[in-house]
């Protein structure tokens, strides 16, 4: 894969194709319900730029759904189509009415590997379990209940697609990108300094007109929260209000992250926790 004047070397074999053009895609679950009553995720990679996306589901039969989804992102972020989609070949893709209609409409190439052959499925089966482990960790280190197990993935891929990890650049001049900036052939906008642990407390300011009771005495002017994820195309956080027991989007500028304390471990989200999230094996 070419970028300007510089090649990428995503781990692995590397592709001819374009960011974009080439996607994997698989099945995970069943877990615990959600808070959104989900119980699966469904995990892509774009093979030239190694970016991610998770997307979560209520039924496996929804997978047709999340494809549809995921290659209309990603053909908006790269500027390209879709030529190769590739699944697991002994599992449901492929089969339905509208997984055709799609093929047809984006005329994509359909390529599975020979069935329970793990070692032709590896790039997935490594992100899959890449994942898996990832979101195991950021519940234990957090202790929060299993059934936020969504919020921990999409911290997860967030973080693994903003980091500058892909090596790209002539062999005397190398440097590090992110799967994010390769797939969009762009610069993305975003600092590290924001990047923070899955379930740290963090303080929230509460703007003026925002605010309860004007101008008493005693009036909130911030409430404490957990940070849970990132907005997708919003410089703000996903954080989890700990006493109104909801989710809020919040400026990062309008936060101060205590790193290192996680109140999940006293407060619980004030929600009983279940212990293990997954129920079910990695599916295909």
């Amino acid at each position: 894969m070419h970028t300007g004047n510089h090649s990428s070397k995503p781990t692995g074999k590397k592709t001819d194709l374009k960011p974009g053009e080439y996607i994997i895609t698989d099945l995970q679950g069943p877990y615990v319900r959600d808070r959104n009553g989900e119980k699966y995720s469904q995990i892509f990679i774009d093979r030239a730029s190694g970016r991610v996306w998770v997307v979560r589901l209520k039924k496996k039969k929804e997978s047709d759904m999340a494809i549809e989804k995921v290659l209309a992102d990603s053909r908006a972020r790269s500027g390209n189509k879709i030529r190769i989609l590739r699944t697991d070949g002994d599992g449901i893709f492929g089969r339905s009415k509208k997984f055709q209609e799609l093929k047809e409409r984006e005329h994509f190439i359909h390529e599975r590997p020979a069935p329970y052959d793990h070692q032709q499925s590896a790039v997935i089966d490594r992100e899959c379990r890449t994942l898996l482990e990832g979101v195991n960790t950021s519940l234990d280190q957090s202790g929060a209940p299993s059934n936020f197990w969504g919020e921990a993935a999409d911290h997860f891929v967030f973080t693994r697609n903003i980091i500058p990890r892909v090596e790209v650049g002539r062999e005397d001049e190398k440097t590090y990108v992110s799967p994010s900036s390769i797939l969009e052939k762009r610069k993305i906008d975003f600092s590290l300094k924001h990047l923070v642990a899955f379930g740290t407390q963090v303080t929230c300011y509460i703007p003026p007109d925002r605010r309860e009771g004007h101008k008493t005495p005693g009036q909130a002017k911030a409430y404490d929260g957990i940070i849970l994820g990132y907005v997708d195309n919003m410089q703000a956080y996903r954080v989890w209000d700990i006493k109104e027991r909801k989710k809020r989007e919040v400026s990062f500028f309008h936060s101060v992250v205590h790193e290192g304390f996680f109140p999940l471990r006293i407060e619980n989200f004030g929600l009983a926790r279940t212990r293990n999230f997954h129920q079910g094996s990695h599916l295909g």
